[in-house]
């Protein structure tokens, strides 16, 4: 089996190892919803509005510290589900849902709402929307195909260019290191994607390499650590799933990671406190039965082991052998440095001892994807992230 090794270094002083991802139960919030908005602020989470038996109009704040909810400031623009939500500068923007139009702003220090321009196009719901910068991005929804930015100092809509790919609702989107990211969803004629494209401000929207699992809708994306995360959604009609897929924006590569453990839905909230991500809520329905909505939250984060000694007498270096082997190669000699190789999922594949400055892996019976090597000595790590393929 022929491999391709594509190699990207993790930089020295401080540097973080991620050896496993995580899933942990948080408290749920008091009722039963789907199309909630979510976003953080500060140390906070939020998640209000939405639907379930009812349409809500409320927002509730998290702390993640305490594990719990409080109810704060009431929105003053009334019943929503699927609008959207993005925080600048320490405040939240949303607006869109339902029939409307309008917008607001929600400082989460004064716990006060303000109105802010209201969006210029028609509307819609479930949008895709992201941030880069001071400006929050708006588009899709309702089968669109028309984005829109919102610049904070002037408080005002720019259209830029339409989203090239066929007009959706319920679509997946994201930002990291200064670029949207947007995918998936459906329209509706209940026909789904599983298209993925970028969204650059200098170069515009450029397509990428294609969702690899089912065309889903109403999956929840969100950025943590610079790499894009979709939690669960529908294959219409009624295929609802609970998988959760890593995006990494350096390798254009996705991977499946440990799914959501609660019930397979769509439709969540979600926002990240402190490098840790938040999913909860949703829904999920059949051919007869009604639908069920959910309460419930799950926080996903990664076991991280820093080190803040600088990387001096490890002047690594990572190539393939034959097609069969990765080999680390280092200046100096590290005899008994342990080298570890780890799948994306956190299992450890190998784990040997260096001898003098070489080390080899075998490989010639891996799956392709996306794996961590990690070189250890007493007080020093150095990690190195690769794709076989």
């Amino acid at each position: 089996m022929r491999k391709t090794l594509l190699l990207l270094a993790i930089s020295a002083c401080p540097f973080v190892n991620i050896l496993a991802q995580q899933w942990y139960n948080a408290a749920s919030i008091s009722d039963y919803r789907m199309g909630a908005l979510g976003f953080a602020i500060g140390d906070y989470g939020y998640c209000g509005m939405g639907s379930g038996s009812s349409n809500f109009v409320d927002l509730w704040q998290y702390d993640p510290m305490a594990n719990t909810w409080t109810q704060v400031a009431t929105p003053p623009n009334g019943a929503r589900t699927g609008g959207f939500s993005f925080t600048i500068d320490s405040f939240a923007y949303v607006g869109l849902g339902n029939a409307s139009t309008d917008c607001w702003k929600y400082n989460g220090f004064t716990n006060q709402w303000m109105p802010i321009d209201s969006f210029p196009s028609a509307p819609r719901n479930c949008p895709a929307f992201f941030t880069i910068g001071n400006c929050g991005y708006v588009g899709t929804g309702s089968d669109s195909r028309d984005f829109w930015k919102y610049e904070v100092a002037t408080d005002n809509w720019t259209q830029i260019d339409s989203f090239p790919g066929t007009g959706r609702r319920e679509a997946t989107s994201f930002a990291i290191n200064g670029n949207g990211y947007v995918g998936l969803g459906a329209n509706g004629s209940w026909n789904a994607f599983n298209d993925f494209w970028k969204y650059d401000t200098t170069l515009g929207w450029v397509a990428l390499n294609p969702f690899p699992g089912t065309t889903r809708n109403g999956a929840k994306g969100l950025a943590l650590l610079n790499k894009g995360y979709v939690c669960a959604g529908v294959q219409p009609p009624w295929y609802y799933n609970n998988e959760f897929w890593e995006y990494d924006p350096s390798f254009d590569y996705w991977t499946p990671l440990t799914q959501l453990p609660g019930s397979p839905r769509k439709l969540m909230c979600g926002f990240v406190v402190d490098s840790t991500a938040f999913f909860g809520t949703g829904m999920m329905s059949g051919f007869d039965p009604p639908p069920y909505f959910f309460n419930d939250f799950f926080k996903f984060s990664f076991s991280i082991l820093m080190d803040v000694h600088e990387e001096e007498g490890m002047n690594l270096a990572i190539s393939v052998l034959n097609e069969d082997f990765i080999v680390i190669n280092s200046t100096t000699e590290l005899n008994r440095a342990t080298v570890r190789l780890y799948s994306m999922q956190g299992e450890e594949i190998y784990i040997k001892e260096m001898t003098g400055t070489q080390c080899q892996l075998e490989i010639s019976e891996l799956a392709d994807g996306v794996y961590v090597v990690m070189v250890e000595t007493s007080t020093k790590q150095f990690t190195r992230k690769v794709l076989i393929h």
